[in-house]
């Protein structure tokens, strides 16, 4: 590991993330690790939510982010207590995601639109635990 420098990012309970500002890159936090599922059309590839497979945050944010393009696209990131992060592209025309926490069990979930930007921005500084608290903006929306 490097030696940090830049603006440290992220709630106490996760290993700070440092952004290299004056680099324009990005340090993922390549320690936290998390099950994914997705699926996207374009290219037929899909990870069922009954068997996510294990990536870490920086995977995540370099490999599966970029291709949430067509309407039915959709990535699930679950924490260690089974907790869900689904991010759905809203719109193919703007720079809009759905962001959620679904509460199957309420039949409902916390969420809000984000544009990418924003979306990358929390993958890279995801939460050991998945919790409505730490995204602003968190919306309860009944299905």
């Amino acid at each position: 590991h490097g030696v940090a420098t830049g603006p440290l990012v992220g709630p106490p309970c996760v290993a700070p993330v440092v952004l290299g500002e004056a680099t324009n890159r990005k340090t993922w936090n390549i320690a936290m690790h998390y099950r994914v599922f997705y699926h996207f059309e374009r290219s037929g590839e899909s990870i069922e939510s009954t068997s996510p497979v294990e990536m870490s945050a920086k995977s995540i944010g370099e490999q599966l982010l970029g291709r949430l393009c067509c309407d039915d696209d959709y990535l699930g990131i679950l924490d260690t207590r089974e907790n869900v992060l689904q991010i759905l592209r809203a719109s193919r025309e703007e720079d809009r995601y759905w962001v959620e926490l679904p509460l199957t069990e309420a039949r409902a979930s916390y969420g809000r639109f984000m544009a990418f930007a924003e979306v990358e921005e929390l993958v890279l500084r995801l939460p050991r635990v998945l919790d409505r608290r730490q995204i602003s903006g968190m919306e309860y929306r009944p299905w």
